[in-house]
């Protein structure tokens, strides 16, 4: 029996099944053959897109620390010149210092010619002020090491430990024999009492 097509002509059902299969079978690799290219493409701009982006986070990158080393370079160079105003400043005050020292120096001398140890102290603090100007201000504050005195030595010390501990020993023997014993407290301090308190722990071992 043979099935008519507008193409061609079968002899069998089977050879036009097999035919239309592998027509389907074409068509399906040639869409998932499409499909595939398409992948590709979505993949290639996706990378081309990532590069992109990791190049411009490079230059920003590359941007941000030639800004962060301009900025450093700015800060140094502001540093030294702040070092150098500092500078200018302490050496202004060390001559206005010296100058007023000199000053007072031809003060004192016209007022009296006759004391020149005035003369050299006053130099000498006008020296003892230039100095502490050229020091930094920042300079560390002085430590004073502390001395330990101690009131009790360390010999009454021991002694009285020793004699804490033999109160504290009596109060408690007064306190276990005489009030919770139920004996007398001035039995306490006699020896008879501790033999027999020693003689009843013996027979009991």
């Amino acid at each position: 029996m043979s099935v008519n097509n507008s193409n061609q002509e079968f002899k069998t059902r089977e050879e036009y099944k097999r035919t239309k299969a592998e027509e389907l079978q074409r068509k399906k690799d040639l869409v998932k053959r499409a499909k595939d290219e398409a992948r590709q493409l979505k993949d290639a701009e996706k990378r081309a897109k990532d590069e992109a982006r990791d190049a411009e986070k490079r230059a920003k990158d590359e941007a941000r620390r030639t800004r962060d080393e301009k900025n450093l370079t700015k800060d140094v160079s502001q540093k030294t010149q702040d070092g150098q105003t500092r500078t200018k400043d302490v050496s202004h005050k060390t001559q206005a210092v010296d100058k007023q020292a000199k000053e007072e120096a031809l003060n004192q001398k016209r007022e009296n010619p006759e004391t020149p140890k005035v003369k050299e102290t006053k130099t000498r603090e006008a020296q003892r002020a230039a100095n502490s100007t050229d020091k930094d201000v920042d300079a560390a504050p002085v430590s004073y090491k502390r001395i330990r005195v101690r009131l009790i030595p360390i010999w009454l010390r021991l002694i009285l430990l020793v004699v804490l501990v033999f109160i504290s020993v009596m109060a408690g023997a007064i306190v276990g024999y005489g009030m919770l014993g139920g004996g007398k407290i001035a039995e306490v301090f006699q020896e008879s009492t501790w033999t027999h308190i020693i003689d009843l722990v013996e027979k009991g071992k």
